[in-house]
């Protein structure tokens, strides 16, 4: 027997037709209507997708950040070098503490609805 996908609206009935994608019987694609109920029922965590592009701004950042402390001259010149070599490894560390909190919230959510079978 098939198994089909729940309705994220109550009263309608996915139709499949393949293995990705399906409508409803309103007509509402179901990865549409997923991502639109997961959103406005914070369900899922959209922050950690954010993090990724955190991160490559901010390794961006400071790369030019430590460009432009090399031109100054004298001391900075070093910190630049300094700067250029650990800011994105400053970064890197930083956006994955934020990823592991987003992971433990992952990791209870699930622990609780296993508890609740």
């Amino acid at each position: 027997m098939p198994v089909f996908p729940k309705p994220a609206i109550p009263g309608s009935y996915a139709i499949n037709q393949g293995p990705i994608t399906g409508l409803n019987l309103r007509g509402i694609k179901m990865s549409e209507q997923n991502f639109f109920t997961k959103l406005l029922t914070f369900d899922d965590m959209i922050t950690p997708s954010i993090i990724k592009i955190i991160y490559y701004i901010g390794v961006v950042g400071a790369v030019l950040g430590g460009i432009g402390m090399v031109f100054q001259g004298g001391t900075a010149t070093f910190m630049g070098l300094v700067w250029i070599v650990l800011g994105p490894l400053v970064v890197r560390i930083y956006c994955e503490l934020l990823i592991v909190m987003f992971k433990i919230y992952q990791s209870l959510k699930e622990i609780n609805e296993r508890g609740k079978l």
